[in-house]
């Protein structure tokens, strides 16, 4: 996970990514990719300078309620 942080604010910071109260949705579909863009994220969420909300985006209900107990685990903000 500290290689993929790494990276991850390297680019952020390289291309402005995040501003102070940005709110970044991410579409959660049970994929390896959102499940570690998430992770990635919240842990990122933990000690970067500027703060962000983050929030999951899902239409598919079944992924969402699967993974309730993963959300409500990072305690985050989900949307349907």
């Amino acid at each position: 996970m500290q290689k993929i942080l790494g990276s991850m604010r390297k680019a952020i910071e390289e291309f402005h990514m995040i501003d102070e109260g940005d709110k970044i949705a991410v579409a959660l579909s049970g994929g390896k990719d959102s499940i570690t863009l998430l992770m990635a994220l919240k842990n990122l969420q933990r000690f970067y300078p500027k703060k962000f909300d983050l929030i999951i985006q899902d239409l598919n209900f079944l992924t969402l309620t699967y993974y309730m107990t993963f959300v409500k685990k990072l305690m985050l903000n989900y949307m349907l």
